[in-house]
């Protein structure tokens, strides 16, 4: 009878334990989804905002809404990094604003300068998003054994 009942303990044991398991890796999936929808919203922000070569306050918005869980689930880097975007984006519209009131000469072509230069930016931050992202994204491989998952 104290066989069968520890037989039937442990069972119950090895099954929590896989339950455990499991929760573990759903919880990084769940982040995983949420982390990559961030980025989707960035490479998002950026795209629209190149393609289109203007300023908008509601595509800046739009990237705020979409982008402020940011705070929750990354480091200080991304969220500084989403901040320094928005603040860009706004920089942008504020040129454009510049740019049709002034008449053509120097103050003009400076704006212009300054514009273009946030655009290549928004351009070389569009190619290394996958680095700045990618240790937030990464899946260790899966590896293959009770002992390793549990400890790991």
């Amino acid at each position: 009878m104290a066989l069968i009942a520890a037989i039937i303990a442990f069972g119950v044991a090895l099954i929590s334990l896989q339950q455990w398991l499991l929760a573990k890796e759903k919880f990084k999936l769940d982040l995983f989804e949420k982390r990559f929808a961030i980025l989707k919203a960035v490479e998002s922000y950026l795209s629209d905002t190149i393609v289109s070569r203007k300023g908008s306050i509601e595509r800046v918005q739009q990237f705020y809404a979409n982008t402020m869980t940011a705070n929750f689930l990354f480091d200080e880097d991304i969220i500084n990094f989403a901040e320094k975007l928005k603040v860009k984006g706004l920089n942008l519209k504020d040129l454009d604003n510049v740019i049709e009131a002034l008449p053509e000469g120097d103050e003009r072509h400076e704006a212009v300068r300054q514009k273009v230069e946030i655009l290549c930016e928004f351009l070389d931050i569009q190619l290394q998003l996958k680095d700045k992202f990618s240790p937030y994204l990464k899946f260790r491989k899966w590896k293959h054994g009770l002992i390793w998952q549990i400890f790991n």
